[in-house]
């Protein structure tokens, strides 16, 4: 006890200060969410100290130097762009760099000396990390005449502070003792830190800390700070558990954290199950425990022994982990006796000062009692007051859900081997956002209740808006660096960031989805109403299940007829499907609400009109170009006019830049892409509707006619596939057949002969799709042929969705071998076409030689392997490519960037996709090929010696029922080599 109160004061120990004069009380933050200093009185004293005393804890720091950051913070801020500053600012950041890096290597030689009266220190927050800083050109918040006193996180002049004593038994230079009441004077201000005597408005209670100006007379300040030690600079070690330190436990029998959560309006602790394959990544933020070291001294923590008494608190939400009499029984027998050996349960109590909070930690291995205890090492838990041993059970809490994932645990009498925890350490960073997290929740509630109450103030609103900036900074892990909020892009979603929100009651999904309606009603104000119901029911399945209801589809249908803007439909389409698979419910809403009589005045009406005329005279001036029949577009507008035009002629004066008409082909388009959603994965609701208006000889004629925009087209291809492709009777073929009757075997195969999928009801719809296939080939064919294939985007998109229709016509089993065969020279093609133009290639490859062309090298690679197991080490046919001319100026063409575009990516993996079901259908082949002439040889060679036998058995020649193996094994061997010996294999 006497050394504890004669221990001097050393850089690198943590500390405490508190407050004695006319305001008593521990100077502290308001958390990670305001920088501002205050002393709370009410929040506790040295006896009984504050219940977040990490908010009280400083750590004594030597004096950093910041004259070359000065110089680089001023360069910075009145930068004006120009060669010469930019050098000038490189060499200052360079500076202030080395000067931070100086001031490392000096803290760590200076830890552990002694702190003496007059010495110059700064004083480290340690939860947030941040400096204790005066800045005298601010006043205080409060106090006009005092300067405001905040925590910073880099540090300036502003946060070296003078120890001064402040009874006269200590002198300058003088060793601090811990427990001495001091004088904090900052250097640059010149008049003591006191505590005011005024409360903040809006935490009331909380008086604020600043240091006077000039002309206040620093003998008036009776305010001196008590130095109250916490935790020696030898005990701040790493490797030892102390007090402070976050942690999870970890238990090590049952692979579970424990967890402290509410369920039915109740808190619970509980082991905590988890649907991950790895147990130890289930971090949530609710399973992490502060470690409290019990002393004499109530402020006093430092590092565990195996001796000491701890504390366990919950850091989400501060309550500490204790025992009690269990008094609720399991109603099963079986459970009962499971619980039988359970004498205490695990609870969550408010105050540390409870005795039922104390728990021992007993080491698995032969410890010494008063040896440190290892930060990473397994412990059981023993219950001091009631002297038992926490255990676990397999007993359920949540019993009334589906899949219960909460274990109850308590304590019973006997100690068992099994029953350890693995104490897991947590980084401080993840406590940190932990905090940031916890408090910003409980400011938003608080202005919550002021929004409802009307009383918030302009000064509130200011901050809670400014917080709402920093969380969506925080949970997009993005810098601030003074850009505007709402332009932050998210390139990688932070999931711990996220799941923290969600369980800190931040931001959860489930709670915005309750009042989807709200959202609706606030959409066209301009507050990013429709940007966040996008992002919430984008690929969210179980939200667009469990919310989306008749009532939100009739808002969003009424939107669309008062609006008549296209950005509904695409709404409507986007609540179709979930991670591109169709959600059967929302297609049904839709289709009952957009397909119904009443809202067909909303929709575009398309019709093939005969452009025939009844007086042959007319017919014969008519032009030679145009066609008997033209696809025509009515529609009814918001005044209730009707309006019919031919699409071609829409297209055209679109493309002149007739506003009108460009935006009714934009709302067509979008609504062709909610047609072809609501169709998706055999929507046959939709199905039998929409194609009674949209034949596939319509569609056809649109996706071919090269007068219409790329775009449009490509949402008619992508129509045609759900509507018209994917649907009864089409199934996918197996392209591989394993198992085989041997009489269905043939004695000779050819390969025009061959098809292994032979049906009367697709070859009905083969002859119905044959135009179609016709378009696919001879598009592709083109794409190959053009001296930039993929050299325009919007044209990217058509292709695309051709390749897609193109798979699914395959897998569907509407080309036959020989055609696939001959599909496959055009598909290998296009694999091994490159973005952008040859020279542009070449710059980019030799300026980023390791970068992003590694995804296009990659593509060759796959082209030149399919290229030699499809055809066999042949090569592939050159594909001729027109010169281009040099008076060619790519205006509509994308430049090259430095990524290869997603478009082009996803149409080459359906390229790979169908060559790998080519090489399938052609290992069938093979393996009909070989069955055949293992037939030819061994079956028809089998019957004659039967007859053979029946008439002479003296006859029989073994050579009549042994095949010709070898004949058999070289003909096999020349198909599988890929030469071209046979005539018929020359496709192989």
């Amino acid at each position: 006890m006497s050394d504890k109160m004669s221990s001097f004061l050393y850089i690198g120990d943590i500390v405490s200060l508190y407050a004695e004069g006319s305001v008593n009380g521990f100077i502290s933050t308001l958390g990670l969410v305001d920088d501002r200093c205050v002393v709370h009185p009410e929040a506790g004293d040295l006896a009984n100290p504050p219940k977040k005393f990490r908010d009280c804890l400083f750590k004594v720091c030597p004096m950093n130097r910041y004259s070359a950051q000065k110089q680089y913070w001023k360069a910075k801020q009145a930068k004006q762009g120009n060669h010469t500053e930019a050098a000038l600012l490189k060499k200052l950041q360079h500076a202030a760099e080395l000067e931070q890096k100086q001031n490392e290597s000096e803290n760590r030689k200076l830890l552990g000396e002694i702190v003496k009266y007059s010495n110059v220190i700064q004083l480290l927050h340690i939860k947030s990390n941040k400096y204790l800083t005066v800045n005298k050109r601010l006043p205080a918040l409060l106090e006009k005449n005092a300067m405001r006193v905040s925590l910073d996180a880099a540090g300036n002049e502003g946060s070296w502070f003078y120890i001064h004593p402040f009874w006269k038994l200590r002198s300058e230079g003088d060793n601090i003792v811990v427990g001495d009441k001091v004088v904090l004077m900052p250097v640059n201000a010149g008049q003591p830190l006191h505590a005011s005597n005024v409360e903040l408005l809006d935490n009331p209670g909380c008086k604020e800390a600043s240091p006077g100006r000039e002309g206040v007379n620093a003998v008036n300040c009776n305010t001196s700070w008590k130095i109250t030690l916490f935790m020696k600079f030898s005990s701040y070690r790493e490797d030892v558990l102390k007090g402070g330190d976050v942690v999870r436990l970890f238990h090590a029998e049952q692979e579970k954290f424990l967890t402290c959560d509410d369920y039915e309006k109740k808190q619970h602790i509980f082991l905590r199950t988890t649907l991950r394959q790895s147990a130890t990544s289930a971090t949530s933020s609710k399973a992490l425990w502060e470690i409290e070291v019990v002393h004499h001294d109530p402020c006093r923590g430092g590092a565990g022994q195996w001796n000491s008494l701890f504390r366990f608190k919950h850091l989400a939400t501060g309550n500490y982990l204790a025992a009690e009499r269990d008094g609720e029984l399991p109603t099963s027998k079986k459970k009962r006796q499971a619980g039988e050996k359970i004498m205490y349960t695990l609870v969550s109590v408010p105050h540390g000062n409870d005795i039922a909070s104390l728990f021992e930690l007993d080491a698995t291995t032969l410890q010494r009692a008063d040896c440190l205890v290892p930060r990473n090492s397994y412990v059981r838990l023993r219950h001091l007051c009631t002297n038992t041993w926490v255990t676990s059970t397999s007993i359920p809490i949540d019993t009334e859900e589906e899949r219960p994932v909460m274990l109850k645990i308590g304590t019973c009498q006997t100690k068992e081997d099994k029953e350890a925890f693995a104490i897991v350490c947590v980084p401080l960073s993840e406590v940190r956002d932990l905090d940031f997290a916890n408090d910003a929740n409980k400011v938003l509630a608080t202005t919550v209740k002021k929004l409802e109450n009307g009383s918030i103030t302009q000064n509130e609103r200011r901050f809670v808006t400014k917080l709402l900036e920093d969380l969506i900074f925080f949970v997009a892990d993005v810098t601030n660096n003074g850009q505007d909020v709402l332009d932050v892009v998210i390139t990688k979603p932070n999931r711990e960031r996220q799941k923290l929100m969600r369980e800190q009651n931040i931001l959860a999904q489930e709670y915005i989805a309750k009042n989807f309606c709200v959202m609706q009603s606030q959409i066209g104000y301009d507050i990013l109403a429709e940007d966040t119901i996008t992002a919430l029911l984008h690929n969210n399945r179980k939200l667009l299940e469990k919310h989306i209801t008749a009532k939100e589809i009739e808002t969003f249908v009424s939107l669309l007829r008062r609006n008549r803007e296209p950005r509904f439909l695409d709404y409507l389409s986007d609540l179709c499907v979930s991670n591109s698979t169709a959600i059967p419910i929302t297609q049904e809403l839709i289709c009952k609400f957009m397909l119904s009589p009443g809202n067909a005045d909303i929709l575009i009406q398309t019709k093939l009109v005969s452009m025939q005329v009844e007086n042959p005279m007319e017919s014969s001036i008519l032009p030679d170009d145009i066609e008997d029949e033209e696809v025509w577009l009515y529609w009814i507008d918001s005044n209730k006019e009707p309006h019919g035009k031919a699409i071609r002629h829409l297209a055209q004066e679109a493309k002149e830049g007739t506003k009108a008409d460009l935006e009714v082909l934009t709302y067509y388009r979008y609504q062709l892409n909610l047609f072809a959603r609501m169709c998706l994965d055999r929507q046959y609701l939709a199905i039998n509707q929409i194609s009674t208006q949209l034949s596939v000889d319509l569609i056809l004629r649109c996706v071919s006619d090269e007068s219409l925009p790329f775009d449009l087209r490509a949402s008619f291809c992508r129509l045609m596939l759900h509507m018209h492709v994917d649907r009864d009777p089409q199934e996918s073929v197996v392209p591989v057949r394993y198992a085989r009757l041997w009489t269905e075997i043939p004695t000779k195969i050819t390969i025009h002969e061959y098809d292994s999928t032979t049906d009367s009801s697709r070859n009905d719809m083969k002859r119905k799709f044959a135009l179609t296939m016709e378009f696919v080939e001879e598009y592709l064919k083109e794409v190959v042929n053009q001296p930039f294939p993929f050299g325009d985007k919007e044209k990217n998109k058509l292709t695309f969705e051709v390749v897609h229709l193109a798979r699914n016509l395959i897998y569907f089993g509407f080309y036959s071998f020989s055609e696939l065969l001959r599909l496959t020279r055009t598909l290998l093609a296009i694999l091994d076409i490159v973005q952008a133009p040859v020279s542009s290639y070449f710059e980019r490859l030799s300026k980023f030689q390791d970068g992003s062309n590694n995804v296009m090298r990659t593509i060759h690679g796959v082209g030149e392997m399919m290229t030699q197991m499809v055809l066999s080490r042949g090569s592939i046919f050159p594909v001729s490519v027109p010169d281009a001319q040099p008076s060619i100026h790519l205006s509509k063409q994308a430049s090259p960037g430095e990524q290869e575009d997603v478009t082009v990516m996803d149409t080459k993996l359906k390229v790979i996709e169908i060559l790998q079901f080519i090489l399938s259908v052609r290992l069938d082949y093979r393996i009909s090929y070989m069955l055949s002439i293992y037939k030819k040889e061994f079956g028809e060679d089998n019957d004659n010696g039967d007859a053979s036998a029946n008439n002479s058995p003296d006859t029989l020649l073994p050579s009549a029922i042994v095949p010709d193996i070898d004949e058999i094994a070289a003909q096999a061997e020349t198909m599988f080599a890929g030469r071209y010996c046979n005539e018929s294999l020359s496709y192989m």
